[in-house]
């Protein structure tokens, strides 16, 4: 019996152990100034069957605006896109009802604007207090959380943006020698 109690007890602290990972994806990735882009919040390697969950988010606001957060359509019930601050989203939260969830899966789409300023960010995820990932037996499942980073770099001028500088400028020059010469 003791033996039975023990190989329990080391099955259960096994299983519990068994955690998925939410992560930004992707990881790393460097964008321009004033850019549009997007990441995406992805669920893997979940064991239980899940019914739900929700995450908080921070980012350097100096570098990044979150203009959207939308939710993957896998999850049916009573999705939420939380409430975007400056350099945080809170308590985005994704259900499903009926059924559950395993293995890998979408969870949310973020959509950012790069600001002016070049820089280096961490997208940082977090669990949020009010909605805990849950399994089917509604247990807690506390997952890892994986940050990722975003590098704000300023562009170089593209060719045409030269050309037209550089023809204003002549322009400009004719100009101002005409002014000059009716004088």
């Amino acid at each position: 019996m003791k033996y039975l109690r023990t190989f329990s007890l080391s099955l259960f602290i096994a299983t519990a152990a068994i955690a998925g990972t939410v992560r930004i994806n992707p990881l790393s990735t460097a964008v321009g100034t004033t850019s549009i882009f997007v990441l995406q919040v992805n669920g893997s390697g979940f064991a239980e069957s899940l019914v739900g969950g929700g995450f908080n988010l921070s980012f350097d606001a100096s570098l990044l605006t979150l203009n959207s957060v939308s939710i993957a359509s896998v999850w049916t019930f009573a999705p939420s896109p939380g409430t975007i601050g400056a350099g945080s989203l809170t308590d985005a939260s994704f259900n499903v009802f009926p059924g559950s969830i395993t293995g890998d899966f979408p969870i949310a789409t973020l959509n950012f604007t790069s600001k002016g300023t070049g820089g280096n960010s961490a997208v940082t995820l977090m669990p949020s207090s009010l909605f805990p990932f849950a399994d089917i037996s509604a247990s807690v499942v506390t997952p890892n959380f994986v940050a990722g980073s975003v590098q704000v770099t300023a562009g170089t001028p593209e060719p045409a943006t030269y050309l037209l500088v550089g023809l204003g400028l002549i322009i400009a020059i004719v100009l101002r020698k005409r002014t000059v010469a009716a004088l």
